[in-house]
């Protein structure tokens, strides 16, 4: 019986391991897109810092293989995807999350702001939720 329990307690101890390191990671995320998502909203399209977006870039690929190799979780790897894509457009294209027409100029897609600012809730919600049940 001793090896039992021993044996769901190893089980029971990876798993909140595995909860821990993937809670921090989708942190990791959060905080470096926020980054860029800070410095897109103080200086405008075309003028972020290039290198914000490396780390995330370097935190979504990580993010992607935990979830592949923990069976996944789609909804949060495709959320991580699309945090991927919007900070690549915030920190390097001239653009950014907006387009140009003759009249008006350079015009913001208000659902990109928002795809944006739902992507970082979704991950710090999820980060969250990992932490909460890593704590019971």
């Amino acid at each position: 019986m001793a090896t039992s329990r021993s044996k769901a307690a190893e089980v029971t101890d990876r798993e909140v391991a595995s909860a821990c390191g993937l809670a921090q990671r989708l942190m990791r995320l959060h905080e470096a897109a926020t980054q860029v998502w800070d410095e897109y909203r103080r200086q405008g399209p075309g003028r972020v810092d290039e290198r914000l977006y490396d780390a995330v870039a370097a935190a979504a690929d990580v993010l992607e293989e935990t979830l592949a190799a923990l069976g996944g979780d789609e909804p949060l790897a495709e959320t991580v995807r699309s945090m991927r894509d919007l900070a690549h457009r915030c920190a390097r294209t001239s653009l950014g999350l907006s387009f140009i027409t003759g009249e008006a100029g350079l015009i913001a897609r208000p659902d990109q702001h928002a795809a944006y600012e739902r992507g970082l809730a979704t991950i710090r919600a999820a980060a969250e939720r990992l932490q909460g049940a890593v704590g019971k």
